[in-house]
């Protein structure tokens, strides 16, 4: 368990996070209450090797996609209610196992009702023999970030069945927060929506939100009989693990298996998980009778939107600046769509040339009225263009 020293400066640390609500200190406590009675493993392997090998993105043929080796080899770790840490040999996290209140999974298999049922056609999905649904927001292939298009056609169910899970994804959240406080609070993070949602372009009740903050949303796979096939999460983040719960009353088994760390994970009913599935292959298998459940989820087209927003949208909107010539100072300026060009420009850099200032023409003109009077004014005129182009 941690120390009293310890725990200040992990109450610091997240303080200084801006991690700030009335029961941190004891969010803390209940912190090192677990960390003490966890069962730490040790790999020899770092996140930063997975990361490298697995960002970009293989295809199913691909050899590091189909050679696996056999089940025989896979140290089982048995279900416990202690935590359990899956740590690299930085000391980092790969896999987080938590238990949570059994009356959580209990509420969402009540819930389970409130779900339309889909079709199950056999090969549509890659991953294994279920029926899968994405209630979310994520860009895609928009230009702007939206709800998914399964959650708007069943928006209606979707949010009763959010309304029905709101504990359950307090206690995801809360758990994350609490094992994992620099990702919570990378995630938390939602200024670009707020802002997209307050602009001129939003029509009113079309707001888009995380339906399951911090996490933009959920994956729902229902109905699952027989294993699944091994693959990775590449459309997650490369930042943020994602949270996994099985639920359901008539099944057994459902082991998950992770390929590159040579574990076979026993994973029951009120068992939490998070663990980075962007980076590990897995997959469940011997699953008897029909297995449920919820993937907690993020993006990673939610953060380019978000980098391209605040690069594009957000800084020229709260800053009126835009696209166009830089001044002197380095400042961009609007376009100005009635600024000369060409010869003016032209004439502009010539008189630049000549070292003759605009201060000098003023004087020279105020101290010659005669010029005034004879309407010779061309010089004067070349002033004030050179004087609107480099303002």
């Amino acid at each position: 368990a941690l120390t009293g020293d310890e725990i200040e400066k992990q109450v610091k640390h997240r303080r200084c996070l801006g991690i700030s609500h009335k029961d941190l200190r004891g969010e803390v406590e209940e912190y090192s209450a677990q960390r003490s009675q966890a069962e730490v493993i040790r790999v020899n392997i770092g996140l930063g090797d997975l990361r490298e090998k697995f960002a970009p993105k293989l295809g199913p043929d691909h050899p590091r996609m189909t050679t696996f080796a056999p089940l025989d080899q896979y140290t089982t770790i048995p279900a416990s209610e202690a935590p359990l840490l899956i740590m690299d040999k930085h000391r980092q996290p790969l896999v987080i196992r938590i238990r949570i209140p059994l009356r959580l999974t209990e509420g969402l298999e009540e819930a389970d009702g409130l779900i339309p049922e889909h079709q199950i056609t056999p090969g549509a999905n890659k991953r294994g023999e279920y029926e899968a649904r994405h209630w979310t927001c994520w860009r895609g292939y928009k230009t702007d970030i939206s709800f998914s298009g399964e959650y708007l056609k069943e928006k209606e169910a979707a949010d009763k069945w959010f309304d029905a899970s709101r504990e359950l994804i307090g206690v995801v959240s809360q758990k994350l927060r609490m094992w994992a406080p620099e990702m919570w609070k990378h995630m938390q993070n939602v200024t670009e929506i707020n802002h997209y949602n307050a602009g001129p372009t939003r029509a009113a009740g079309t707001a888009v939100r995380f339906l399951a903050a911090p996490f933009a949303g959920v994956a729902i796979n229902r109905r699952q009989e027989t294993d699944g096939n091994p693959h990775i999460d590449w459309k997650d983040h490369l930042s943020n693990m994602n949270a996994v719960t099985p639920y359901g009353t008539g099944f057994s088994g459902g082991d998950i298996l992770f390929h590159d760390l040579g574990f076979r994970l026993e994973f029951l009913r009120g068992d939490l998980l998070f663990f980075w599935g962007r980076f590990i292959r897995h997959n469940v298998v011997d699953i008897t009778g029909e297995r449920n459940s919820v993937d907690f989820l993020l993006s990673a087209d939610v953060h380019e939107w978000r980098k391209s927003y605040r690069k594009n949208k957000l800084h020229l909107q709260t800053t009126n600046y835009g696209p166009g010539k830089r001044s002197k100072r380095g400042h961009c300026r609007p376009r100005d769509k009635n600024r000369k060009r060409g010869k003016d420009r032209e004439s502009t850099g010539n008189e630049g040339m000549d070292g003759v200032g605009r201060g000098e023409k003023e004087e020279d003109h105020a101290g010659s009225g005669e010029d005034e009077e004879d309407g010779d004014s061309g010089d004067t005129g070349m002033g004030h263009e050179d004087s609107d182009g480099d303002a």
